[in-house]
């Protein structure tokens, strides 16, 4: 959080020479931000005007068919092969989240390509799926023990980031929340939470799912949404029950929340100094992915590519 997240921020606050910045965390990313934001409130530090957080889990006993793939037996398991390797291979999480989907994002690729020869359809979707990153080791158990399984977030000062005791319910930044109707990766009702718990907040509903629903720009009029100015301590089927549908995009709800945070719009100056590291596209995206042994999921796929 504070080597990452932290980081970046200051680097923005330093170019454009801001005192705040508005923030945006998608799916893990919102829980990272979510952290890092009652961090800042912890220790007083005003470097956030604005948050929004798209699909970003808050109560993880919410996380429908994820859950199968998370208990303790399976993070002991996990655990011994991450620490020999140092990272989780992107391609398996790509594998865990096609499973809970496997009749739309396994089977249909596996009878075209495979019993009837076809050539896949080109889509967009499936390109940025396919697109995968490493997950470092020691996050990555961290967030399955402290977020999955100890669900930190909903109870106060649970965890801790840098001896600061993590209470989401502290944090006065103005949040926009955002979660989609069918998700199958963080269900809304799992998003939901944090509009309970944040004082400050606005919840949307939107149509469609994980990544369709979010990436959905006004011009292709899909899946519509939904609004509710209710109090904070509504349940999540009162406010669906009660919720005023709209046509369209969600963008346009939140550029109207939006729009009051930002400032002029200004040109950078030329002169940014800032070291480069490395010719693109870098190191990283050059490196072999870690192969992950011993896994029911990933025996299974090993095996369906080796008869492919």
């Amino acid at each position: 959080m504070l080597k990452g997240v932290d980081k970046a921020i200051q680097k923005i606050r330093t170019i454009t020479q801001q005192p705040s910045v508005n923030v945006v965390g998608f799916c893990a990313g919102g829980v990272a931000l979510l952290t890092l934001m009652a961090y800042y409130q912890g220790k007083k530090i005003p470097y956030i005007k604005s948050a929004t957080l798209l699909a970003s889990p808050t109560d993880f006993r919410e996380m429908g068919d994820l859950l199968l793939f998370i208990d303790q037996d399976h993070i002991t398991s996990l655990e011994k092969t991450l620490k020999a390797q140092g990272a989780l291979a992107g391609e398996f999480m790509m594998k865990i989240f096609s499973s809970l989907r496997p009749n739309e994002l396994i089977w249909p690729n596996y009878i075209n390509s495979y019993l009837l020869g076809k050539k896949p359809p080109s889509l967009d979707f499936l390109f940025w799926n396919s697109d995968t990153t490493n997950i470092p080791a020691k996050m990555h158990l961290e967030y399955l023990k402290e977020f999955f399984l100890n669900n930190v977030f909903m109870e106060a000062n649970k965890y801790q980031l840098d001896k600061v005791g993590i209470d989401i319910e502290t944090i006065t930044t103005d949040c926009f929340i955002f979660g989609t109707q069918k998700d199958h990766i963080v269900p809304w009702k799992a998003a939901f939470p944090a509009f309970q718990k944040l004082r400050n907040s606005r919840f949307v509903l939107g149509g469609s799912g994980h990544i369709a629903g979010i990436i959905n720009p006004p011009n292709q009029h899909k899946y519509g949404y939904w609004t509710n100015d209710t109090p904070h301590n509504i349940s999540p089927k009162e406010w669906v029950d009660t919720a005023t549908k709209h046509s369209g995009s969600w963008w346009q709800e939140w550029q109207k929340w939006l729009t009051p945070y930002l400032g002029e719009k200004i040109l950078l100056p030329k002169d940014i100094k800032s070291r480069s590291l490395e010719d693109a596209p870098g190191r990283y995206a050059l490196e072999k992915t870690p192969v992950l042994k011993g896994s029911p999921i990933n025996d299974f796929w090993e095996k369906y590519t080796k008869k492919k």
